[in-house]
């Protein structure tokens, strides 16, 4: 459930599709993310706890306390709280003052590299049916809805075929990083989910790449 939705835009999918279509291609891909980022920050663990019922016998809290939870799941979501926060400076004409900028511009730029090598150190591969199934389950969920996505967003949105592809591209990102770390935090397979994301990332670059060269955009 954690791990067959949400997609990895800010870690994989951001450089991959500014090293084919440029710089210019990364303002697509964030207001993208800006939808994609409630799930995958928070809503995506809120959805699966509440769903099996982990944690606090949720079905015999008062509504007050399961609207506060699931408050909670959002907030302390330190990326969840940054996105939110840059909207509101976004929506208030603010800018981030230029110091601010270049002192975190170094852990901005290793921030994909650190996050990959923390899932390297985590992941397993599986040697049993039942992880080999699962992972299998993934991949299949992942590749159904992320065609339907690709279709629907190069077909049907009213927008140049430029943008079309960086969605359509971004479509085929692999299992987000948060996937992981919620995994582990409800006592999951988190080796195995860090291994979902490792294959994922192979798969979707490769489509990425025979689409970035079939899709006829100028």
């Amino acid at each position: 459930m954690l791990n067959a939705s949400g997609l990895n835009i800010g870690a994989f999918c951001l450089p991959v599709v500014q090293t084919f279509m440029g710089p210019s291609a990364g303002l697509p891909v964030i207001m993208l993310d800006i939808g994609n980022a409630i799930i995958a920050t928070a809503a995506s663990l809120t959805i699966t706890r509440s769903l099996l019922h982990l944690g606090s016998p949720a079905k015999n809290l008062p509504l007050s306390l399961k609207i506060k939870n699931i408050a909670h799941d959002f907030y302390s979501s330190i990326s969840f709280d940054c996105y939110m926060l840059m909207l509101v400076f976004m929506f208030a004409g603010w800018s981030v003052p230029h110091w601010i900028v270049t002192l975190i511009t170094p852990f901005a730029n290793a921030n994909a590299f650190a996050a990959m090598a923390m899932i390297g150190l985590m992941m397993e591969i599986p040697d049993n049916h039942k992880d080999r199934s699962e992972l299998g389950k993934v991949i299949a969920w992942r590749f159904l809805f992320s065609v339907l996505i690709a279709l629907a967003a190069w077909f049907l949105l009213p927008l140049d075929e430029r943008v079309r592809e960086i969605v359509v591209l971004a479509a085929f990102a692999p299992v987000t990083i948060f996937s992981t770390k919620f995994t582990d935090s409800l006592t999951g397979n988190a080796k195995l989910a860090g291994f979902s994301l490792t294959v994922t990332a192979v798969i979707g670059l490769t489509i990425m790449t025979i689409l970035h060269a079939v899709l006829p955009v100028a």
